[in-house]
């Protein structure tokens, strides 16, 4: 609570020369009480009406959203773009990979038919060559039978595994050439095609 500063006491004055004035007394201080104060409330205070800079700002934010809207927009579209062109990308070189995946199956079956082809040439030459051997060991037998002295029969043993020798030398040789040519028709297609799908 505010006081209020007390009067000071009159002063003294002196009376005036050729006037007459009645005499001045003195008089104690008054002491002034005051009442209390109520406290200060500010009314409510109704909404004012925006101020026209508001108004300026506003204005001014529409363009800057607008502009920030196209780069979004624009960003949408490269993006769209780039998925799209790894999209394509990716199909073609899926259709690609289905190609080379369809040459070198051509090739695997081209390979399984020289197989085929190169097993039935190595049996066919095994074969063979079992049936000169064991007709070579019967005709040995027979002429075993026929000799007239131990020494025939050595002789006869002896020449016949000279012969057998070489017979199965140059029957190994041959059946190493098949295996090999067979070997060779079976990789050849698969390694061309294999190489072609590559782009070598």
């Amino acid at each position: 609570m505010a006081q209020t500063p007390k009067k000071k006491p009159a002063a003294k004055t002196a009376p005036a020369v050729n006037e007459a004035a009645p005499a001045v007394t003195e008089t104690a201080p008054v002491a002034i009480e005051t009442a209390p104060v109520a406290p200060i409330v500010p009314a409510p205070i109704a909404p004012a009406a925006p101020a026209p800079a508001k108004e300026k700002v506003g204005e001014m934010a529409v363009p800057a959203l607008a502009d920030v809207q196209k780069h979004i927009a624009a960003a949408q579209e490269q993006v769209a773009s780039v998925a799209a062109k790894a999209l394509t990308d990716s199909k073609d070189a899926l259709l690609k990979l289905k190609a080379q995946a369809a040459e070198v199956g051509a090739g695997v079956e081209t390979g399984a038919q020289a197989l085929g082809k190169g097993l039935s040439e190595f049996n066919t030459k095994a074969l063979a060559a079992l049936r000169t051997n064991v007709e070579a060991s019967f005709d040995h037998f027979k002429a075993l039978m026929a000799a007239k002295s131990p020494q025939d029969a050595w002789t006869l043993q002896a020449e016949h595994s000279r012969k057998q020798f070489a017979a199965l030398s140059a029957q190994a040789k041959e059946l190493s050439e098949s295996a090999s040519k067979a070997a060779s028709d079976v990789a050849q297609p698969l390694r061309q095609k294999i190489e072609a799908a590559l782009g070598r």
